[in-house]
C-alpha cells in the first residue's frame, strides 16, 4: 500500500465510524468489524491480541489498549481462544467482503473525487503539472488538515482556499463533515477507551494472586503471560483512577512458596540441584546467575517489582477458635479427594481457599483468589 492509498484508507476508516453510528451500530460492533477486516486482509490464522492490534494501529492509526482488543476478539464466534492465542475455526470463511469493506470502498471513491479536485485546483494555482512527490505531500497535508493535526507546510493555505471555494458543494461538504465527525467519535474512543467494560464498577474487591501470576508480572513465564498480566493490571489501574476499589494481595503461603522457589534456584546455580528445562520460570531466574548471590539479588528485585505494582502481602492469618468455624479444611475433604486424580497443587489450592473463607468472614469486601500452577 503506497502513501496515497494509506491516507485515503485512513480518511475512509474515520468516515466509517460516522456512517455506522448513524445506522445505529454500537462502537463495540464497529471496532469488531475493523478487527475482522484486519484478520481477513492479512490472512491471519493464529495470533495474539497484541499482534492483531499492531496491524490495526499500522493500518488505521487506531490507539486501542490490548485488553480491549482481547475482549472484543473473545466475542467473535469464528475464533477459538487458548493460552493467549486466537485461532480461526476450521469451517470459517472470511473470504467474502464485509459491510465495512464495502463501505470503505464507497467512501474511498468519494475521497478520491475530492482529492483529484484538490490536485487540479493546486495545479491551476501553481500553473504547473504536479509531480507524484508533490501529490503525496499535498494529500498528506490534506489528511492532516482533516484530522486536525498540525502541519506547517506550503500547501495549507491552498487547502483552506480550496475548501472555501467548494463550501456550497453539498456532496463535498458532507463528505468532509462525515470524516470530521468520525474523527471526533474516534477521539472519544481513544481518550475513553474502556467502552463501559468497567466504568460501572462500584464495589470494592480484593484479588489474591498466587505464585504463577506473580511470576507472570515479573516476566518469568515469557512475554505472552507477562503481557496478559500487564493487560489485567491496566484494567485494575483504570478502575482505581477515581477511587481505589480493587486491591491486589498475596498470602503468606504464597510468599513461602516463592522463597522456596528461589532457594531451589540457588541450589541449581551452586550445582546442588538440577534444572528442569520445561520449567520456564526457573530457567528465567537462573539464567545469567553465576552464584547464589545473583539469585538473591533477583529475589530482592522481584519483591520490589511486585511492590511497585501495589501488590501487598496479606497480614498473617491466625488459625484459632475464632476462625475455626470458617475453616473449610477437614479430613473429609482429603478422604474424598484420595479416590480422585488429584492436581499436584491440590493442598496449596485448598490452603488458599481456606484463607479466603476466613478473610471473607471478617471482611465486607468481596474476595477473589487468582490461582494457577508453577512447575
Amino acid at each position: 500500500m503506497n502513501k496515497e492509498q494509506f491516507n485515503n484508507k485512513l480518511l475512509a476508516s474515520y468516515a466509517v465510524f460516522k456512517e455506522f453510528t448513524t445506522k445505529g451500530k454500537h462502537i463495540h460492533d464497529i471496532l469488531s468489524d475493523f478487527l475482522v477486516e484486519s484478520i481477513r486482509d492479512n490472512k491471519l490464522y493464529s495470533f495474539s491480541a497484541s499482534e492483531v492490534n499492531t496491524i490495526l494501529r499500522e493500518t488505521y492509526e487506531f490507539q486501542i489498549p490490548d485488553a480491549v482488543i482481547k475482549t472484543l476478539l473473545k466475542k467473535l464466534n469464528f475464533l477459538e481462544y487458548n493460552n493467549q492465542i486466537f485461532t480461526l475455526k476450521n469451517n470459517v470463511n472470511l473470504l467474502k467482503n464485509t459491510d465495512l469493506y464495502r463501505e470503505e470502498k464507497v467512501l474511498e471513491e468519494k475521497n478520491n473525487f475530492i482529492i483529484e479536485k484538490l490536485y487540479k485546483y493546486i495545479s491551476s494555482e501553481l500553473d504547473k503539472e504536479l509531480s507524484s512527490d508533490e501529490k503525496n505531500r499535498i494529500l498528506q497535508s490534506f489528511t492532516d488538515f482533516i484530522l486536525e493535526k498540525y502541519n506547517d507546510n506550503s500547501y495549507s493555505d491552498y487547502i483552506s482556499s480550496f475548501i472555501i471555494k467548494y463550501k456550497n458543494d453539498n456532496d463535498f461538504i458532507n463528505t468532509l463533515q462525515t470524516i470530521k465527525d468520525g474523527v471526533i467519535l474516534y477521539a472519544g474512543i481513544k481518550y475513553n477507551s474502556n467502552f463501559d467494560l468497567y466504568s460501572k464498577w462500584d464495589t470494592k474487591l480484593t484479588i489474591y494472586l498466587n505464585t504463577e501470576v506473580l511470576f507472570h508480572a515479573a516476566g518469568y513465564n515469557g512475554k505472552v503471560f507477562n503481557q496478559a498480566f500487564l493487560d489485567f493490571y491496566k484494567l485494575v489501574k483504570d478502575i482505581n483512577k477515581k477511587n481505589k476499589l480493587i486491591y491486589l494481595k498475596y498470602f503468606e503461603e504464597t510468599e513461602n512458596e516463592i522463597t522456596s522457589f528461589f532457594y531451589k534456584a540457588e541450589q541449581i546455580v551452586n550445582n546442588q540441584n538440577s534444572l528442569n528445562p520445561s520449567n520456564i520460570a526457573m530457567s528465567s531466574i537462573v539464567n545469567g546467575c553465576k552464584d547464589s548471590t545473583d539469585v538473591i539479588t533477583k529475589k530482592i528485585k522481584f519483591f520490589n517489582l511486585i511492590q511497585s505494582f501495589g501488590i501487598l502481602k496479606e497480614e498473617h492469618i491466625e488459625y484459632n477458635e475464632e476462625t475455626y468455624e470458617h475453616n473449610i479444611i477437614s479430613s473429609d475433604i482429603y478422604e474424598k479427594e484420595q479416590s480422585k486424580e488429584q492436581n499436584d497443587n491440590f493442598e496449596t489450592y485448598l490452603k488458599l481457599l481456606n484463607n479466603i473463607s476466613i478473610k471473607r468472614a471478617s471482611s465486607k469486601v468481596p474476595l477473589f483468589v487468582k490461582t494457577g500452577t508453577v512447575n
